[in-house]
């Protein structure tokens, strides 16, 4: 039963209430008249014929006698019959005002689920958009990186060789912006699938590293590997872990220089179902409270001052965090300003996805 029924239905019974009481008090007092007039009446008859009282003197005490008692009670009913009028006025008046905020209420609902279906839609625009015009770049820039990487091989003693190594850099770079646009593009649109396979974490580890070694060793740093005995196989969507762990090296290498770079796997051995912890662990500038409230977000990164020396788009750990939402985990951080910072990613293996 909606709000306004029960509204409806809680005043009609107060309204019956408030009636049958009233109807009860004015019967009690018809009857209570009645017997004053008729015991007064049978008592005056009695001294009228015992102490030889007049009767029309009887019969005009019993009368004034009878008002005089009855006077509070016919104020009382009066009371009552107003009382009820005000109700009933009230209530009509209450039920104009319910029926005014439930059309108001109809109408900001289609109102807002009209607004509801132009943001769905225009979000969707915005996806298929994206989605196209990565595509677009990413078939380019393929070609680009291997004319690259050939006239590097080919010219690497050249006194342009630097040159060629500056357009090759810049081809990945764009090329992993315009990887990361497509991603969150696909997460959004809700049309990320999830390929589960089962496979070696430490082989897992050996291709990360081949991507990242050149960035910690671009700022001079050390990447240290932490793996526990009981970490071997894990059952999960390969390429979106691969993709976070990469994520999460390639900015411990980026905000650190000159340090280490600590990639602690291990496992959750009294967890309900197998989970997998990956701890990203950099001593790096890291962040204040504020700063980390944001890192998560798409297209933000710590403050503009970070933007502005470091670069980037702000994408890598919006999409870190929702790929391992979309696969059962999450990821966390801690952090302390100018004494680095830890990720910690934890995935939950094939047992609990299915």
């Amino acid at each position: 039963m909606s709000s306004e029924n029960k509204a409806q239905t809680a005043n009609k019974y107060y309204f019956i209430d408030l009636i049958s009481k009233s109807t009860v008090i004015n019967v009690i007092a018809v009857f209570s008249i009645a017997a004053i007039f008729l015991a007064q009446v049978v008592a005056y008859f009695l001294w009228h014929y015992v102490y030889g009282v007049d009767l029309y003197e009887v019969i005009f005490v019993t009368f004034l006698t009878t008002i005089i008692v009855a006077l509070p009670l016919l104020t009382l009913f009066a009371y009552i019959i107003r009382e009820i009028v005000h109700q009933n006025n009230d209530l009509k008046q209450n039920e104009i005002e319910l029926n005014f905020q439930k059309a108001q209420l109809t109408e900001a609902m289609i109102k807002l689920k009209g607004a509801r279906d132009m943001a769905i839609e225009a979000n969707n625009a915005k996806s298929r958009f994206l989605a196209n015009m990565s595509h677009e770049f990413r078939t380019p820039l393929t070609a680009i990186i291997g004319y690259a990487e050939l006239l590097v091989d080919e010219f690497k003693d050249q006194p342009f060789s630097k040159d060629l190594d500056k357009i090759l850099d810049s081809s990945r770079h764009l090329l992993d912006l315009v990887n990361d646009v497509l991603d969150l593009a696909k997460i959004e649109a809700g049309k990320e699938e999830m390929n589960i396979s089962t496979f070696p974490i430490p082989k897992l580890i050996d291709e990360v590293l081949e991507i990242t070694n050149h960035l910690s060793k671009k700022n001079n740093n050390v990447i240290h590997i932490d793996f526990e005995n009981d970490v071997k196989m894990i059952s999960t969507d390969r390429s979106k872990i691969r993709r976070c762990l990469i994520n999460l090296l390639s900015n411990a290498c980026k905000f650190t220089e000159n340090g280490n770079i600590n990639l602690k796997i291990f496992k959750n051995q009294k967890a309900q179902y197998p989970m997998y912890f990956f701890e990203v662990k950099d001593t790096g500038i890291g962040m204040t409270e504020k700063e980390m409230e944001k890192i998560f977000k798409s297209f933000t990164q710590a403050d503009e001052t970070t933007t502005r020396k470091y670069g980037g788009t702000g994408l890598g750990l919006a999409i870190t965090k929702k790929s391992c939402q979309l696969l059962g985990g999450d990821v966390m951080v801690q952090s302390e300003k100018g004494r680095g910072s830890t990720f910690t990613m934890y995935i939950p293996s094939e047992d609990h996805l299915n």
